[in-house]
């Protein structure tokens, strides 16, 4: 079944059929269909109580991991992560365990114009260096393979190539095509392996909409010992390339002698191969992606 898609039904009659056969405290609760992710469908109970619930049957395994990551998240963390309160078990109703957790205040960030500040900036950096630093060995291994390799990202990439040239100008086109192409080496990979959140964007980075302070870091499913330059490429969606900087200047871990050519090559070819799935998939997102290639390429947006 292809990532993304929902392999049993699932609205807010059942949620609530659901939640007050579960949990009887929480019965005659107003229920209303949130968001939905690449693999979790969410749904809000009474203004602050969010309840997620895997897509498919291959998204149960990277629930239970996450279940068993979130109590070590949450001592490194602190108030940034959620904490998994209720526990829903697989039934007739629905076939997969899910989650319930408290509403983590704050909004994503590119949805208000504070975002990329530089206590935004210091603040990431605080908690990415507190990540990183959590001892590899403590992770479960995920339930499939670990993170994307260079291999599958030119693969992904040379799927999708073709729909991007209608999208770009003459002049970002001319910066994008040797990535487009091939034509521009990939870095070596990172021999360095951290914990790592995997998926920092604007939707996982939660701020305050008035003082654009950073309130949460959520979704953590994908997180893995992987290489900690991919938590710093999705921050191209938040600000530019000196943004990104100055939340690598807090970042208080050192780093290997490639790792600004990893970032900046991940960067460019993350983002056009989001741009990419957003023109299939959602072109509703097309503009939000076409922005964060501009700022990968620095072009003047």
């Amino acid at each position: 079944m292809p990532p993304g898609r929902v392999d049993r039904p699932l609205d807010t009659v059942l949620v609530e059929a659901l939640l007050a056969q579960q949990f009887p405290d929480l019965a005659g609760r107003h229920v209303q269909r949130w968001s939905a992710g690449w693999d979790n469908e969410l749904f809000l109970v009474d203004e602050d109580l969010i309840f997620r619930f895997p897509k498919r049957a291959g998204c149960v395994a990277w629930l239970i991991r996450e279940i068993a990551l979130m109590p070590l998240v949450g001592a490194t963390l602190g108030e940034l992560v959620p904490t998994f309160e209720w526990y829903g078990e697989p039934s007739a109703a629905f076939p997969y365990p899910f989650v319930g957790y408290r509403h983590q205040p704050g909004v994503g960030a590119d949805q208000v114009e504070l975002r990329a500040t530089p206590a935004l900036a210091h603040q990431l950096g605080d908690a990415l260096s507190r990540l990183h630093r959590v001892d590899p060995a403590r992770i479960p291994l995920p339930p499939e393979d670990g993170p994307a390799s260079t291999a599958d990202l030119l693969s992904r990439m040379s799927a999708l190539t073709e729909l991007l040239p209608p999208l770009l100008e003459a002049a970002l086109l001319a910066k994008v095509s040797p990535y487009l192409l091939d034509e521009h080496e990939p870095p070596a990979a990172s021999l360095d392996a951290r914990f790592i959140h995997n998926d920092i964007c604007p939707d996982h980075v939660l701020v305050d909409p008035v003082t654009g302070q950073l309130t949460g870091l959520i979704d953590w499913s994908d997180a893995v010992v992987g290489d900690p330059v991919m938590d710093f490429v999705g921050l191209i969606g938040l600000g530019d390339h000196s943004f990104v900087a100055a939340v690598l200047a807090d970042y208080r871990l050192t780093v290997d002698g490639g790792f600004r050519d990893r970032l900046d090559w991940w960067t460019k070819m993350l983002s056009l191969t989001w741009l990419a799935e957003a023109a299939r998939d959602d072109p509703d997102q097309v503009g939000k992606h076409l922005t964060w290639v501009l700022r990968a390429f620095e072009i003047d947006l």
